[in-house]
């Protein structure tokens, strides 16, 4: 199983690469770039997993790398139940804004002072832009230390009801699990200075075991433009949250996860009854019977 998933993730991304380098190279310059510029986006978030706090910061600065390739590094920092978490990504990319994106993804993600786990995801992920919808999916591998390696897959559909409003549903198999995901992002109308944008997002994910949420504030930084356009023409969305919320959810059930063995019983006393005590033997005399003088003659009666 992890031969054949690793294999595949291998080739798949290798033809993904290629296919990138060989467009990049192709693409004529009247066509939108991949990146409009340098752009950073910072976020802060708080909600629950299950039945546990969740605090968190994340981050995202993405470049142009060619005219139709771009790059985006993020970050994440955070608490979950008290409990450190952090993890960074890369996502390399083809982008034509108006059209649509393909790109590589990796990603790595660990939390070391509560339930031990250490997990990395490897994939391809895409964006399909059809006016106001946006298609988006990845497809990849998952290693980790609590569970064997998995296949994993997301398929999101966003709509833009407006250019600053995103609405999103879709469905995520992270972690062995499949789970229900939906949310929004609305950018704030007037603000004074072009260079800087504000957000507020609220992101879940439901499943009939435990479900999580998050409700937060984002920070754009960079050209002033709509959201719909900052999504198509700047940065892709970050995922270090969806692997964090799922990784979450699924690390205590995982398979391979350590369990604690409840202690054995205490052995029990065994009372040993005291002895009884010796019976007494009597070996008695039988009494002497004297009989009569047997020339004795006994005559009874008158």
């Amino acid at each position: 199983m992890t031969y054949s998933t690793s294999a595949f993730a291998g080739r798949l991304m290798a033809c993904i690469a290629s296919m990138l380098l060989s467009t990049g190279a192709a693409q004529g310059e009247e066509a939108k770039p991949a990146v409009s510029g340098l752009n950073v986006k910072l976020a802060v978030a708080g909600g629950a997993v299950g039945d546990d706090d969740a605090f968190l910061l994340d981050g995202a600065l993405t470049v142009p790398v060619t005219h139709s390739i771009g790059l985006q590094i993020d970050g994440l920092v955070g608490a979950v139940d008290g409990d450190g978490v952090g993890g960074g990504a890369a996502h390399l990319f083809w982008r034509a804004p108006d059209v649509a994106l393909a790109g590589l993804y990796v990603s790595g993600l660990a939390n070391t002072s509560g339930v031990n786990y250490q997990v990395a995801n490897v994939g391809v992920e895409g964006e399909l832009y059809v006016d106001q919808f946006s298609i988006e999916g990845l497809i990849g591998a998952q290693f980790s230390n609590v569970r064997d390696t998995d296949v994993i897959g997301s398929a999101v559909v966003a709509f833009y009801p407006v250019d600053d409003l995103r609405l999103y549903a879709g469905a995520r198999h992270w972690f062995g699990r499949t789970e229900a995901a939906l949310g929004a992002e609305w950018q704030l109308p007037g603000q004074s200075d072009p260079s800087l944008a504000y957000a507020v997002f609220a992101d879940g994910r439901l499943h009939e075991d435990e479900s999580s949420f998050l409700l937060g504030v984002r920070v754009y930084f960079g050209d002033e433009k709509t959201l719909i356009r900052r999504h198509r023409e700047d940065d892709p969305a970050t995922r270090l949250t969806v692997d964090l919320l799922m990784a979450e959810n699924r690390s205590q059930g995982a398979t391979g996860t350590a369990t604690t063995q409840a202690a054995p019983p205490p052995p029990t006393e065994v009372t040993t009854p005291p002895p009884k005590p010796p019976v007494k033997t009597c070996r008695c005399r039988k009494p002497a019977i004297r009989y009569p003088n047997p020339n004795v003659q006994i005559v009874w009666g008158n």
